[in-house]
Parts: C-alpha cells; structure tokens; sequence
C-alpha cells in the first residue's frame, strides 16, 4: 500500500474518532443542560431517562429521572423504578444508597421478605459508614426489626446507635422521620432495641428519651 494511502485511511480513522467524540460530547451536554432545566423549570424527569444509553452519562441519566420514593398506592409507578434502580446498580453495583432504595422499593411492589433482605444486606456491605445512607437505613431497619435475623438486628443497631448519637444535630425532618418509626413500633421491640443499643452500642439513655425510645 502506497504511502498517500496510508496517510489517507490514518486520517480517515482520526476524523471518525473525532467525529465520535463531538457527538459524545454533545449529548453530554444535553444531558447537563436539561439536568439543570429541572432545578430551574421542573421539567418531568422522565425526560432524563432518555440518555440511559449514552455511555459514561448511563448511570447519571438514569438517576436523576428516579422520581423519589415511590407512592405504595401506585404499583405500576413503583414497578417502573423497580427497573430503573436494577439498571443503575448493573452500572454503579458498589451504590450503598441505590440498594437501600431497591430494597424499599421491593417492599413496596410486594416481594419477597428474602428480596427485601437482600438488597438491604448489599446495602450494609457496600455502605457500612457512611453517615447519611447509615441514618436512612437504620430507619428502615427499624421498620423490619422482626424480619431481621439476629445477626442482621446487630447491624441495624450500628445504623440506629449512629443515628442517636448525632440525633441534635440532624435536620428536623430527619428526627420526625426516626420518632415516627420508633412511635409504630410496639413497646416490646422498642425495649428490645432499646436494651441492645445500650447494652452492645453504649447509647446513652437521654439519648434513647430523645428519639421516643
């Protein structure tokens, strides 16, 4: 092959990956444009769902279209963002807060107590520390305390024990979130909980009075 050949196919293949890149670039942009359309204008978020098959903006896209905690009298609503978070945690599987969000969900669409359980686990697994998933999760783990394993009601009592101690500090929605969870549960399980926060957590007990413990 002649050398004007050559250079002609190189510079073939460099425009191509130019031209890749343009278009890449530009439906990231779209993306980000109409990501801060809905901070602005409240555009339906649906609309982001559609550069769930761009690569590298994937898991973002899909993401932000989530439209929060799913109503548990909308099935179908839930149902769709059953999907949305299964194909989020296929791209993003080490996600603490996706997997606390499936678990919800899975109880929400009515799945089995063991799909539930799961999710909530991989949640623990891949988030053991982190503050703000550990306050949401301890929550929820309340909410199953009897469906837990002992095990299980061992972990979720790091989560509760973390959550009381930075209970003054936390938003007062945060706080009338947790005393409302702690208020539907029936006194045995709050001295349960109560007794094994202060006997294996060290949670001091004005700390317990606080949340309605």
């Amino acid at each position: 092959m002649r050398v004007r050949e050559i250079r002609f196919l190189t510079a073939l293949v460099v425009i191509g990956l130019c031209l890749f890149a343009i278009a890449r670039g530009w439906e990231i942009g779209r993306f980000r444009i109409a990501e801060a359309s809905l901070r602005t204008d409240g555009n339906p978020r649906e609309l982001l769902g559609q550069w769930a098959g761009v690569s590298g903006i994937a898991s973002s896209a899909l993401e932000a279209s989530l439209p929060g905690a799913p109503d548990p009298g909308d099935r179908q609503a839930a149902q769709r963002q059953l999907g949305q978070l299964t194909e989020i945690l296929s791209l993003r599987p080490l996600s603490s807060t996706h997997w606390l969000s499936l678990s919800g969900t899975r109880l929400v669409v009515g799945q089995h107590t063991n799909k539930v359980i799961g999710a909530l686990v991989l949640s623990s697994m891949t988030g053991p520390n982190e503050g703000q998933i550990m306050l949401q999760r301890g929550a929820f783990e309340l909410s199953l305390w009897e469906l837990l394993s002992p095990e299980l009601q061992k972990r979720a009592s790091v989560d509760i024990a973390e959550t009381l101690r930075l209970f003054t500090q936390l938003q007062a929605a945060d706080r009338n979130n947790l005393k409302t969870v702690v208020a539907s549960r029936t006194e045995d399980v709050r001295q349960t909980v109560r007794g094994q926060l202060m006997e294996e957590q060290g949670v001091a007990p004005e700390l317990l009075k606080d949340a309605g413990f």
